[in-house]
């Protein structure tokens, strides 16, 4: 394999694209919430907690072998293989609201998407890399990373894969190396997020009823949801399927 003149692992690394992900989902959005729906599906913690972070790459119990539909990490907080991150993206995932519960003369924004707004417009992206921490990013410079869009959603991008924050020079991170990521809400959106005591667009969703011949169905909405991705490559000194020289 031919040593890439732009990557920090020059030499006789082996590479394979690769993207690492981790998801923080839950019926309940709301600032601080414990009772179950608040939850993040995965975890012990809440989806958003008291401080108003989603915390992602660090979370005990969420890993690849127990939940590979949430993330593809095979150990919280830390990289069983090397790796280079070339890009970022932040996919915001928000149940489609077709219908609105109440009826109103005016134009009424879905609950769904107020929450979109909530999460992206005042909202930093602290990441750390396995180096120094790194800066403190605003959740609206990275793309969705091809995220389902909607004129019903509120997204930060467009919804292709190339579509997310593309780093001056690759991050490289060593096997075994530390990471954690956290997505840190300003204080002064929990009223319209909302808190337990202290309800707001956060809230779990109505169930979701639709017709089916004669008879009217009704199952749950999908959780909310937000995925960090750290687009790139993972690396190491033999190729990948074969056994160590």
């Amino acid at each position: 394999m031919q040593a890439n003149p732009e990557s920090p692992t020059i030499g006789v690394f082996k590479g394979q694209p690769w993207i690492l992900f981790d998801t923080v989902a839950a019926a309940d959005f709301s600032v601080g919430q414990t009772d179950a729906n608040g939850i993040a599906i995965g975890s012990n913690v809440p989806a958003i907690n008291a401080a108003g972070e989603l915390v992602f790459f660090n979370t005990p119990g969420r890993s690849k072998a127990n939940y590979p539909w949430l993330t593809n990490l095979d150990i919280p907080g830390q990289l069983a293989y090397g790796m280079e991150v070339w890009a970022i993206a932040v996919e915001i995932k928000i149940p489609t609201q077709i219908t609105l519960n109440q009826p109103s003369p005016f134009n009424v924004v879905p609950q769904a998407v107020k929450l979109a707004e909530a999460l992206l417009q005042f909202s930093v992206i602290e990441l750390n890399l396995g180096q120094e921490e790194q800066s403190a990013w605003p959740v609206t410079a990275f793309g969705n990373g091809g995220a389902m869009w909607s004129i019903l959603n509120a997204q930060n991008a467009q919804p292709a894969i190339e579509c997310s924050l593309k780093l001056p020079e690759p991050i490289a991170m060593g096997r075994t190396q530390n990471i954690s990521c956290k997505m840190k809400i300003a204080p002064f959106m929990f009223p319209t997020i909302g808190t337990p005591t202290a309800p707001g667009v956060g809230i779990q969703m109505q169930q979701y009823s639709f017709p089916g011949g004669d008879t009217t169905y009704t199952v749950p909405e999908p959780p909310f949801g937000v995925q960090m991705k750290l687009i790139g490559r993972r690396i190491k000194q033999t190729q990948y399927g074969a056994s160590p020289t």
